[in-house]
């Protein structure tokens, strides 16, 4: 069996994309990339035949150069994934591999072809809407006069949101749409006198209202050490749904 692995331009490969996307059916993480041109792509042959594709890291971000981010075969072809996959190593040898447990690619073929797995981010999505509230608070759009009374961020950007609590300012939040549609990623920084008084759960149950309300899923992830991000998420109706692991190849 002739198995070749060759650069390609994206638009040759991007029926095959939409069918990864599908399948995949959850947020992609990775995702921008192919709007900010981080990538290089190759297409996987069997016998002159088109069985799929994988992607290499190429930006200037935190993923090093050359690293795999994404890998998809078609069905027909399943039956020789890991020698496609073995393949597409041999040709781009990459550094380290990053994937989604909830990938039914990646998420499996990580294992086998790297080693010292780490975790990154636990990954979620929405499991069911919550009704929290919290007296004198009020959840609206950030304005220009604002600016100066938001407290200093320290982890995510200023928000499009906020909660404005007793004529203070204690939480901003907002939906980025930097990765695969219909997914909006929810973020979110309470002020450092206010936590742990349900600010951040309420923020979160809001937002997720505004995604729903713009046509989007919200969906959301946190650091795996970060146990206060992860209650929060849970606590506003969020469940773990995998995580974003790497692992240098072997």
């Amino acid at each position: 069996m002739k198995i070749q692995v060759l650069p390609v331009d994206l638009d040759k490969i991007l029926p095959f994309r939409d069918l990864y996307r599908q399948e995949l059916n959850c947020q992609i993480v990775h995702d921008s990339a192919y709007r900010k041109d981080c990538f290089q792509i190759f297409s996987l042959q069997v016998e002159g035949e088109i069985a799929g594709y994988g992607s290499t890291w190429i930006g200037p971000y935190w993923m090093p150069k050359g690293s795999v981010f994404e890998f998809y075969v078609t069905p027909c072809h399943r039956s020789c994934l890991f020698g496609l996959f073995e393949k597409f190593l041999q040709v781009v040898r990459p550094p380290k591999i990053y994937a989604q447990t909830n990938d039914s690619f990646l998420g499996i073929l990580i294992y086998d072809y790297t080693e010292t797995i780490v975790v990154e981010h636990i990954l979620f999505k929405d499991w069911k809407l919550t009704q929290h509230a919290t007296e004198s608070t009020v959840f609206r759009r950030t304005i220009p006069d604002d600016q100066d009374r938001i407290f200093k961020h320290h982890v995510e950007p200023v928000g499009d949101w906020l909660l404005e609590s007793d004529g203070k300012i204690v939480a901003t939040g907002g939906i980025g749409f930097h990765y695969n549609r219909p997914y909006g990623d929810l973020f979110m920084e309470v002020d450092e006198p206010f936590r742990r008084r349900g600010f951040g759960q309420f923020l979160v149950q809001e937002l997720k209202k505004v995604c729903y309300q713009a046509g989007s899923i919200p969906a959301a992830r946190c650091k795996p050490v970060n146990v206060a991000s992860r209650r929060t998420l849970e606590q506003a109706g969020f469940a773990p749904c995998g995580r974003l692991i790497f692992g240098e190849t072997a």
